[in-house]
């Protein structure tokens, strides 16, 4: 992906507000260019990408983003995603308040109010979108997941699964043949356990 480079366990996105730190993260200044430190161990997204979840997105690409919370991990996306669009969808009032808050300053993100659940309230504009992304630790959470890539123009996501929030108490191997079972709609083309970032996390990269 353009505008993202990795240095040892760290990933380092391409700065596109100069001098603006986001949440408080560290910048950095390499070969004369200002990057914006990606910690994987504060972003899941970011471990996913540590971990070797190639998302073959592009400069111009539009992504889904459900669980956008307040932007962290999305204004890294807006970093790479420099002439695309990142829709993120987010249900909390506060969280929203402070993604539109960021969208100010970053054309590139827009903000959608609403529960992921409601698809019908939303498809019509995201339906450019090429790939979805997910973070919502919910016990549906697959099937929210399965829902919003029916509306997307390609069918290609990756799903970050909280297992806890599935079943508390079933053991890994367990949730994750249920969740298996749940996506044999689409072709899972990588997955994996998140460790050691996040163990209880499990990302599964799918094609429709």
């Amino acid at each position: 992906m353009n505008n993202l480079i990795r240095i040892g366990k760290l990933l380092y996105t391409k700065n596109l507000v100069p001098g603006v730190s986001v949440y408080g993260e560290n910048l950095r200044v390499i070969n004369g260019i200002e990057y914006r430190e990606w910690n994987p161990k504060a972003s899941k997204l970011a471990a996913c990408i540590i971990e070797g979840f190639d998302l073959k997105l592009e400069a111009n690409s539009t992504v889904l983003y459900l669980g956008a919370s307040s932007g962290s991990s999305i204004s890294h996306l807006s970093d790479i995603l420099v002439n695309g669009k990142i829709y993120g969808v987010e249900i909390s009032k506060e969280m929203i308040v402070r993604l539109i808050n960021l969208a100010e300053k970053r054309k590139n993100i827009y903000p959608i109010f609403d529960d992921a659940r409601n698809i019908d309230n939303y498809k019509d504009l995201v339906n450019d979108s090429v790939f979805l992304y997910q973070d919502i630790p919910q016990f549906d959470q697959v099937d929210i997941f399965l829902k919003n890539l029916s509306i997307i123009k390609e069918k290609k996501g990756l799903l970050v699964v909280k297992t806890k929030s599935i079943a508390v108490n079933k053991k890994l191997k367990e949730v994750l043949e249920l969740v298996r079972k749940q996506l044999k709609s689409v072709k899972i083309i990588k997955e994996k356990v998140l460790y050691p970032y996040y163990p209880d996390h499990v990302g599964f990269l799918v094609s429709g």
